[in-house]
């Protein structure tokens, strides 16, 4: 993009502080702090790709939007769904406590077993004295 590290520093400084705005206002201010301090080149690149979904990145816009409740309430209706395929409405609380030890317990073994597959998915770089950054 041709600009200088001072300026790359100083885009990413606001771009951060973008992404965790608490509201419209918040943001349209760091917004124009960003558009005044920025590279137009940067500007451009961040108003072509970025600056209209905000709501979808931007978390205190995606916390006020209705559909991140939506994010959060989907993944409970699942586990709330798994219980009640092994716990009964009637049941006493020992054999309740039991079965959600079981059922949470295998959830976050599913949950490791998916961020293992992740990593082992991602290329990973190997730091050793000369041979920084080399990928294997």
């Amino acid at each position: 993009m041709d600009i200088t590290t001072g300026q790359q520093t100083v885009a990413l400084d606001v771009i951060q502080k973008l992404a965790y705005a608490t509201s419209e206002e918040e943001y349209q201010e760091l917004y124009q702090q960003f558009c005044a301090a920025s590279p137009q080149i940067i500007v451009t690149y961040y108003n072509d790709n970025w600056h209209d979904i905000r709501q979808e990145w931007c978390w205190g816009l995606k916390f006020a939007s209705t559909t991140f409740m939506n994010t959060i309430k989907q993944p409970l209706r699942g586990h709330n769904g798994q219980l009640k395929e092994v716990i009964s409405t009637n049941s006493l609380l020992e054999e309740f406590m039991q079965k959600f030890y079981i059922v949470s317990t295998s959830l976050h073994c599913e949950h490791d077993h998916k961020v293992a597959l992740q990593f082992q998915k991602s290329k990973f770089y190997l730091c050793q004295p000369g041979l920084a950054g080399v990928m294997y």
